[in-house]
């Protein structure tokens, strides 16, 4: 009975499909933070996000990680009481390679939109009324700038 049940169920996880993590719109991704950290993210996120862990321990609060990937591009949400802010949002790192710094600091409530312009990639951040586009490469820092609000 045991292993019929088993076999039912092993049947039924194949017939589901993978979740995702992202919605494709054109040549826009939504991201989701779908996913929870793996241990290199867990690694990288403790690394550059030190100041972050120090604030939440001295706090008494703990840090929860959410993470959306994309097309080689890694998204990692700290969060946490001690660290997020109700206007500022969150703590974000972006990393094209987890094994360098990230090429993005920033903060999000994980509102963010990958777009592909031409050969250019760009990290689109809406928080509030503001947009930053931020140009994000696969080595150095990404380069931000704010998108000016549309009269009308």
């Amino acid at each position: 009975m045991r292993g019929l049940l088993l076999t039912i169920m092993a049947v039924m996880a194949l017939t589901i499909p993978p979740a995702r993590a992202e919605t494709l719109e054109g040549n826009r991704i939504f991201v989701e933070f779908a996913y929870d950290p793996s241990t290199p993210e867990l690694a990288a996120a403790r690394k550059w996000g030190t100041a972050h862990y120090r604030k939440a321990a001295a706090a008494g609060r703990p840090i929860r990680l959410s993470v959306g990937r994309s097309r080689g591009t890694t998204l990692i949400s700290l969060e946490s009481v001690a660290i997020c802010d109700r206007v500022k949002a969150c703590p974000l790192l972006v990393f094209r390679d987890l094994t360098a710094r990230p090429i993005l600091e920033t903060t999000s409530f994980q509102n963010v939109l990958i777009e592909y312009r031409e050969t250019e990639i760009f990290l689109v951040i809406r928080l509030w009324e503001e947009i930053t586009e931020c140009r994000i490469t696969s080595m150095g820092r990404a380069r931000c700038k704010k998108v000016p609000k549309k009269a009308g």
